[in-house]
């Protein structure tokens, strides 16, 4: 037949059945319906053998088929199909007979199956069942699967499925009815599922319904899938309606995560532990709808809902941590923060509002700023850019407040900050202060502008507090890359002195200059005589952490003093000529 044949087919199926198709049947065909008994079709790279009959009807009599494909050096075979995928061997063979009764067996075994994202090593599919040979028409069969020496292509596919894969479940058929997909069990390493589902034809689509649970051991194995260092367990129960066609889909998970991780230090201490997940979510023509989203453990409450289409849409949130820092590892009190995300035609407007008790950072001048009731207010627009549109901090001790570019590499952020008590930070007492601070980034640098006034500026140091006594100005401009900063200048200006500095300031390489004025000597030495002080000098960090100082001061009535040395050595000895 290749002959007559080949002209007629696709060209990846002239390859698969080769120049020479050779086909023997014996049978016939009448009212009763079509049977034949012999039956042998031999190509390039299949054979099949066996006997078949239909009845008038159209339903299976009787078939005893055995095929096998592969070529004859064990090369692969590029199968006549989709995007062309080849296989070293594939063996069929399939029974029934009505007369013995609606027994029907079949198995399917492939060796090196190769699609472009997948290869399987070997695959075993053995079906055991029944077909209806009278009445209405049906099937009922047990299904066995089993893949092995899986290799993806893609190596996060790899991770998440691994090398091996079983599955077993029954599928059944009547005319007229759904098809059932009954106890569908499929295991794999370190996860499996088991589900119950229908298929329900109509209207021109099919829609499946589906209910069961999933777990999952060692979440790690999602890990290059999820682009998150994942750790910890899930076990989901869930259910699942979606139309295969016009796809919409509804589908509500509950069930726990223990010790879930992200791999993010801050993050992890918050959702870790035994978790409780509850979730239902819809997809239709108006968008996606979050009717309940919610995550629960001993650190955190956090629920969502809403709905977003294509170019619009809003999702509502409210997150409650129990100790507000658990992202720092620190102890402090309850943080709430209520909020919205919503979808706007360029990207999303996030908006966040709340605040706490006695909240932590673990830094202990910052939180010597969060005692009390601290309140929040942040508004930002994700999309080409991150903006900050406006940030406020309130407490009665602080007030911040911030805005600006936030997106990588081109980050340009404005804040100012207030303190009722510029000596809060040092466990000190003293006046008001404001500091304004602007950083902007210059590739992996941040070029920094800051100034500030104060009023009785406290440092807890007596003889600093003095000379700051009144109003005084403070600036300071440098430039800061991978933990080094670098001066350009600051300044320091009030009542009783005024100072200047410039250098670098970094852990193992500070180099500083510096020059200062004081009004009066007396007014941090009583016994001192009246009248300016001047000095200039400069700071050198040494190896092993000491500094080496060098200062050059004149005093009243003429005095002049130059002290040179090193100071903070080891057991905090000084060393000074």
């Amino acid at each position: 037949l290749g002959d007559v044949y080949k002209r007629q087919l696709l060209p990846q199926a002239r390859d698969f059945l080769g120049d020479d198709i050779r086909l023997t049947a014996n049978g016939q065909s009448g009212p009763e319906g079509l049977v034949l008994d012999a039956l042998d079709l031999r190509a390039a790279a299949v054979q099949l053998s066996g006997s078949f009959a239909l009845a008038a009807d159209g339903r299976p009599q009787r078939f005893a088929l055995n095929g096998e494909i592969g070529a004859e050096d064990g090369s692969p075979v590029t199968l006549p199909f989709g995007d062309g995928p080849t296989l070293r061997q594939a063996v069929i063979a399939a029974q029934f007979d009505a007369d013995q009764g609606e027994d029907v067996t079949a198995t399917v075994t492939l060796a090196d199956f190769v699609r472009p994202d997948v290869t399987v090593g070997i695959g075993e599919l053995g079906l055991r069942g029944t077909i209806a040979t009278s009445g209405t028409r049906a099937v009922d069969l047990n299904l066995n699967a089993a893949l092995s020496q899986l290799v993806f292509t893609d190596p996060a596919l790899q991770s998440a499925v691994g090398d091996e894969v079983t599955a077993t479940t029954r599928i059944a058929w009547t005319e007229g009815e759904d098809v059932v997909l009954d106890r569908l069990d499929l295991q794999g390493s370190d996860y499996s599922a088991q589900v119950d589902a229908t298929l329900t034809p109509g209207g021109g689509t099919s829609v499946v319904t589906a209910e069961g649970r999933a777990g999952i051991t060692d979440l790690s194995r999602l890990t290059p899938l999820a682009g998150a260092d994942l750790t910890g367990r899930a076990d989901l129960g869930f259910t699942l309606s979606a139309d295969l066609l016009g796809g919409s889909f509804a589908v509500t998970a509950q069930g726990s995560t223990t010790d879930l991780a992200l791999g993010i230090e801050q993050l992890d201490p918050v959702i870790g532990g035994d978790a409780v997940l509850d979730l239902a979510v819809n997809r239709s023509q108006a968008g996606l709808e979050v009717e309940t989203f919610s995550l629960t453990n001993d650190q955190i409450r956090l629920s969502a809902s809403g709905l977003l289409a294509d170019d619009a849409g809003r999702i509502e949130y409210d997150a409650q941590l129990a100790n507000s820092g658990a992202f720092t590892g620190a102890e402090g009190g309850p943080l709430a923060i209520a909020g919205a995300v919503q979808r706007l035609p360029d990207g999303f407007e996030v908006t966040g509002f709340g605040g706490g008790q006695d909240l932590a950072t673990g830094i202990a001048q910052a939180d010597a700023l969060l005692t009390g009731d601290t309140r929040l207010d942040v508004s930002l627009l994700l999309g080409e850019r991150m903006l900050l549109r406006d940030a406020t901090i309130t407490n009665p001790a602080l007030s911040v407040q911030a805005e600006g570019n936030l997106t990588d590499g081109a980050r340009d952020l404005r804040a100012s900050v207030t303190l009722d008590n510029s000596g809060a930070p040092l466990g000190a007492s003293g006046g008001p202060v404001t500091v304004n601070l602007r950083a902007v980034q210059d590739g992996t640098a941040y070029v920094l502008d800051l100034d500030g006034e104060g009023q009785n500026i406290g440092t807890g140091q007596a003889l600093a507090d003095e000379v700051l006594r009144g109003t005084t100005t403070f600036a300071a401009e440098g430039r800061f890359d991978q933990g080094q900063l670098r001066l350009n200048s600051a300044t320091v200006d009030g009542a009783s002195v005024t100072a200047s500095a410039s250098g670098l300031i970094a852990d193992g390489a500070t180099d500083l200059d510096f020059r200062a004025r004081l009004a009066s000597l007396s007014q941090v030495v009583a016994q001192a005589p009246s009248g300016p002080v001047t000095a200039s000098g400069s700071v050198r960090q040494l190896e092993g952490g000491a500094l080496a100082l060098t200062i050059d001061a004149d005093g009243p009535g003429g005095t002049v003093a130059r002290v040179s040395g090193r100071v903070g050595l080891p057991g905090g000895a000084v060393d000074l000529d």
